[in-house]
Order: C-alpha cells, then structure tokens, then sequence
C-alpha cells in the first residue's frame, strides 16, 4: 500500500484533510483506511492525526484480543501478513467459577441437541479467519504506523498466519525460529516514527473546534497554539474525549463502574528478578511450570475465573507471554488504591517515629487555610496538647515552602527500655514499604511510640487552621525510606500528609496491592503465579469506565452542519473492560473503516465541495442507523455483565451460577453466534476491492 498518488493536479484541487483527533486504535485505523481509499480511487484525501501525548511509549501493558470481524477488516486493509506476526489465535475461551470450579461458560459450545438454531457457516464470516486474535496494544500501534507510512507495503500485505507465533517451549526457552516483530522498548524514538510520519502530530491536545456557517469547513484550535482546518473533524481521542464533551456541551462524561482493572502482561520463559515467592499472610505462591501454562492457558486457549467480588482473566498472547487483567469490585473510585496509599502513609509515619524519637519532624498539613502567605499556627487545641506540653520549641519556617511548619522536638532522655536499637536492613526489599514494615513491626508493642503514631495520623483536618497545604514528593518519601533502612533518620524527615489526594500506585505496589487482594480468594493456582511473575513496568491499575449511564443517541453532529464532527471509539461509546478483555479495540477498528467507506461513498458522489453538507449529513445518518443502537446496547450488557459475575451477595452468586451451569448449550450457542457477528459493519458496506474494481471500470 502507497501513499497518495502524485499526479493530484488532475483535480485541479488542494487534498481534503480530515482532522483526526487522538492517535491510539481508532485514529490510527481510521488514518490508515482513508489511505487505502485514497489510493484506490486517486481522491485527493489526506487524514492528519493530531495526538495529545508526546510519545507512544506507555501502555506497555495493555493486549487486546479482536474478534474476527475487526481482523477481517484489519485484512481488507492490506495488514494479514504482518498481523500474524505480533498475535496469537484464540480458538477457545473458557470460563469457570471460582468457589465451585464449575465451568459456566465454553466458546466454540458443544450443542446438545441436533436442532440447535444456528445460522449458517457463511453467516459467521472468514472461517479461515480465527475466532479471536490476541496481541499487545503496541504491536498493533506499530502495525497500523507502519500502514499510515506507506514505505512498509511489502512486509504488511499477504495472507494471515493462523498457527500460534510461539510458545512451543512455553517456560523453558524463549521461542525460536518465529520471525515475530513485536515492538521493542523505546520503539518510537529508537526507530524514528515521529520522522517517517509527518501526518502524525504529537503534543496537539485539542482546546476547541469552530464550524464556518458559510462553508462548513471545522477548524481546531490546540493548546500549544497551531490552528488546523478540514473538510471533517474525527474524534477518536478516547473515553476522556475532548470532541465529546465539546461536541455535548459537557453532557456525555463517562462515569464509574463499580470496579476496578488491574492488567499486566507475563513473560513465561523469563521472569523478574524480583518475583515474589509468597504472599504478605505468609503462604507461599507455587513456581509457574509449563504444565500449568498449559493447562490453564495454553496456545488458543482464552480462561477466566470469576470469584466473589473478583474476575481474573489470562489469554496467550503468543510470543511466550500471557497478558491478564484483574476485576475488582468496588463502591467508589480508587477505592482499592486510595486504601493501600493511606495504608503506605500510616505506615510511614509510625516508622519514622519509632525509628527516630530524637529526630525533628515536620508533619506537613492537610487542607490549606483561607491566606496562607503568612500564617501564624496555633497548637493549643485538644489534640495537640500532649505535643505541646512535652515541647514548647520555636516553630520554624520551612524551606521547601512560604508556608509554616511546626516542628517538634524530642528533648528528653529516654530510659534503657526505651532506647531504639538500631534497625538492620532487611534481607530482602521486594516493596517500597518493606523496609520501614520491618522497623515498624519491632516497634509495634511499645505504647509511648504508637500514641505518638495515633496522634500524628488520626483526624488530619482537625489541623486545618493551622498549616497549608503541600504534596510530598516520591523523592522526599524515597530518602526517608532509605535512611529508615539503615535504622536511622538524619535531621528533619518530612512526614506524607494523610489528606493528600490519592496519586498513582508504582508498578510494584500496583503488582503488591493486586496480589493482596487475592489473599482471601479460592483461586486456581497459576492465577497468583501469573500475577506474581509479571514485569512489574507493565503492571498497571485504573478504573473501570463506561458510558452506560448517559448513552449518546448520534456518534455525529452538530444540528445543522451534521457528518462535521463524528465520533468512533471509546470516544463514541466508551464500554467497560472485563476479565476477558473488551470489545472496544474491536468496536474501534469497525468504526473507523465504516467511516473511512462512508467517506468514499458519498464524497465520490460530488467532489467538487459544493454539496458537502447534504452528502455528510447523509454520511452521519448511515453512520447512526447503523452503529448507534448496537454499540449502546453492547455498553449497557457489559456493564451488566459485569456487576451481575463480581456479585458479593451469596445468594445472588449462587443464582447467577445456576443460571450459567443449566443455561442450554444451544442458547450458548447463539451467545457465541453473537459475539462473531454483532460488531461487524454492515454487509451492505462498500467493499475496498470492489470500490477499486468500480472505479478501474470508470
């Protein structure tokens, strides 16, 4: 595939460019289909993305897995021969009860009855095609880039592989003799992408659009101040979707599940050094032997098991990895990891004050007061008296801030019994917080240092009045943690404050708090194995969100100058991930080639420009009728999906599993019947090659 023709004078016209706003799945996709149209009919047609980050070097830990109708378009687009290389076909997924290990769910089913209502092998596509793919999100980045470039056509281009690329070796060696081409750490830069692609424009976050009432052109304004104008705007940035919320008014905002998504990708043949053997109760977490792999998720093989409260879910990714992710419930945003931070902080300041009762401490505020240029502290309320009492010292002004500080001291000697002794550096620090845990625990009985402990962490905003506001840096936290590992605190430590906002987790404490949250669950063993194992850069943790509860009724608009603005992706009907991943990455790619055809089909209908606005608004409306009502419907039984498999509620678990045990295997049937067609475009669409055909015709 080639870029755009050269001899473009022939239209006597500058290209259409089509603003596309965000450059993950969708935008990429997107960019690569209008290409390929561009191509095909030699219409002047330049798709130019405009991405908010800097760099494509994140999401190391994100692996989807595409149904076969995201593939077969995925194929039209001239990607088969190099998609083989970057994934694995998925030919079975399981899904199994955690408590009773009952198997509730099996796709391909086995149909018990030879009247099962089954459409037609030709209704479920390519069945050269499997029914699942599964890769990393940056490998298939990489591919579509290498699309969008043009200068890779040759590697691109051919039949797709159906064997797996891979784990005939699964824990013992790496694979070998597979030419997979997957994407190395610093992928971006190390191969020069930001050069070979001079229609991908990073640091472009979008401020706001504006629609010219004359000729209906949309230009956008960027916050790092560069202006663009297009025939379309294409918001594909994803479910914090700026063209949404413009588009909208602010109305359409994704909003909570109930759960929360750990993800992670594990390298079978080469685990971490820093692998944890057990887990924090004491019980040792089992070694990850091939058989295990095997069996719980071999080659093809998609498992999830969903528990109370808990879905965890694993497909083999090829390539000697197994990517997962980790369901959790729960009632309110960042609810898991707000409780582990607040854990860490506590943990932290009993630490520093057993190790330290000599040291000077600035325990830093909670909530800054109405002026906070000068600040005179008072220290005289009840819950301060016993510091008060035991040291009427000057309070100093910090240098960190313009703020004040009250520093206490701790001037008297100590008897024998109380002396601290000092800390030995633990044998082993697999956590941030295992050095000061150690230090802790051998404090833990004395009750003059676990009063102290009390007082400085209980009721943070009864300091209010007295002390601003200030974050502490993973630096400041990062010293103090060093000298508490050598059983010692050198002058002033700056204590967390407890009421700071929740930040994010690092990979560790991410891979430690998913780990901890297993502890009282009845799991197959390779599930905290697998956890355990995984790199812990790309161990990450986030919040589930959805659209569900403020569905869109139209993916375009505005009213008057509709197929202007247009919506596809997350951006469009962001849908809740569960344990066996989602069908966003899949939704993403059928969107985009649907409006990379639509475009085809009524631009090719008038391009001089004149009736742009009759044949967009034809554009929008195909686009609605035909992806509206499916995608929110599949929204909203993701959701449900969801929340009705976590349940805590035993009585309402044991329902739920009695209607997946004894539901007919024919209805399961149709459920997988489902899943291989719903997402797919309509059959109706234009075809590429057919387009091709027509206009060599012409």
């Amino acid at each position: 595939m080639s870029g755009l023709p050269n001899d473009l004078d022939i239209y006597g016209e500058q290209p259409r460019r089509f603003l596309i706003i965000g450059g993950g799945i969708a935008g990429l996709t997107l960019a690569v289909a209008i290409k390929r149209v561009a191509q095909i009919t030699r219409l002047p047609l330049q798709p130019i993305i405009f991405e908010a980050k800097q760099t494509y070097d994140y999401d190391i830990h994100a692996h989807h897995t595409l149904w076969r109708w995201a593939v077969e378009l995925l194929i039209e687009l001239g990607l088969g021969k190099k998609l083989g290389k970057i994934s694995s076909p998925i030919l079975n997924y399981v899904s199994d009860d955690a408590e009773t290990n009952v198997e509730l769910v099996r796709w391909p089913p086995t149909v018990d009855t030879p009247h099962s209502p089954l459409p037609d092998e030709a209704d479920l596509g390519n069945l050269k095609v499997p029914p699942m793919l599964a890769l990393r999100k940056i490998d298939l980045v990489r591919l579509l880039m290498m699309a969008f470039s043009g200068k890779f056509d040759d590697e691109l281009e051919g039949d797709l592989r159906v064997e797996a690329a891979n784990n005939s070796d699964l824990v013992t060696h790496a694979a070998e003799g597979v030419d997979a081409d997957l994407a190395a750490d610093g992928w971006f830069e190390g191969e020069g992408w930001e050069f070979l692609l001079p229609d991908l424009r990073l640091d472009h976050e979008l401020a706001s659009y504006m629609i010219s009432p004359s000729t209906g052109f949309v230009t956008a304004s960027f916050t790092n101040g560069s202006v663009e104008t297009g025939t379309m705007l294409i918001g594909a940035d994803g479910i914090h979707s700026k063209v949404r919320s413009l588009m909208s008014g602010g109305r359409l905002n994704p909003h909570h599940a109930g759960a929360c998504i750990f993800s992670g990708i594990t390298r079978i043949h080469m685990p971490p050094v820093d692998t944890p053997d057990e887990l924090e109760d004491g019980r040792q977490i089992p070694d990850l032997k091939k058989e295990d792999v095997a069996k719980f998720c071999g080659d093809g093989v998609s498992h999830s098991v969903v528990g109370k409260g808990v879905s965890f879910g694993s497909v083999n990714i090829g390539n000697g990895m197994i990517g997962w992710n980790m369901i959790v419930s729960q009632q309110d945003p960042q609810q898991h990891v707000g409780r582990f931070t607040m854990a860490k902080r506590r943990q932290l300041v009993g630490a520093v004050m057993a190790a330290a009762p000599r040291a000077s401490v600035i325990v830093p505020p909670s909530t800054p007061p109405p002026d906070i240029t000068d600040v005179e502290t008072d220290v005289t309320n009840p819950e301060d008296k016993w510091m008060t009492t035991r040291n009427s010292g000057p309070r100093l002004r910090s240098p960190l801030s313009s703020s004040s500080y009250t520093v206490f001291d701790e001037p008297e000697e100590l008897g024998p019994d109380d002396a601290p002794e000092p800390a030995s550096p633990p044998a082993s620090t697999r956590s941030r917080s295992s050095a000061n845990s150690a230090i802790l625990a051998e404090r833990r009985s004395r009750h003059r240092t676990s009063q102290s402990t009390k007082s400085l962490t209980s009721n943070p905003r009864s300091r209010s009045s007295r002390v601003s506001s200030m974050r502490v840096s993973v630096a400041m936290e990062d010293e103090v943690l060093s000298q508490l590992s050598r059983g010692s605190i050198d002058g002033p430590a700056l204590l967390p404050d407890l009421a700071e906002p929740v930040g994010n987790l690092t990979a560790l404490e991410t891979r430690t708090l998913a780990l901890r949250l297993t502890q009282p669950l009845e799991l197959p063993h390779p599930v905290r194995a697998i956890i355990a194992r995984s790199d812990p850069s790309s161990v990450v943790v986030e919040d589930v969100m959805d659209m569900a509860d403020e569905l869109s009724e139209s993916y375009a608009g505005p009213q008057g100058h509709a197929g202007r603005i247009v919506l596809i992706g997350d951006a469009a009907h962001a849908i809740a991930t569960n344990a066996q991943g989602s069908l966003g990455a899949s939704l993403a790619i059928s969107d985009a080639v649907f409006v990379a055809k639509l475009i085809a089909k009524h631009l090719l209908k008038d391009y001089s420009g004149y009736h742009d606005n009759h044949n967009l608004a034809q554009l929008a409306k195909e686009y609605d009728q035909h992806r509206v009502s499916m995608c929110n419907s599949i929204v909203r039984e993701a959701r449900a999906e969801g929340g009705w498999g976590r349940t805590g509620n035993g009585w309402v678990r044991s329902l739920w599993r009695f209607s997946q045990v004894y539901t007919p295997q024919a209805w399961k049937g149709l459920s997988y019947v489902q899943m291989l067609t719903r997402g797919r475009i309509p059959s109706k669409a234009l075809d590429l090659m057919d387009l091709s055909l027509a206009h060599r015709s012409n």
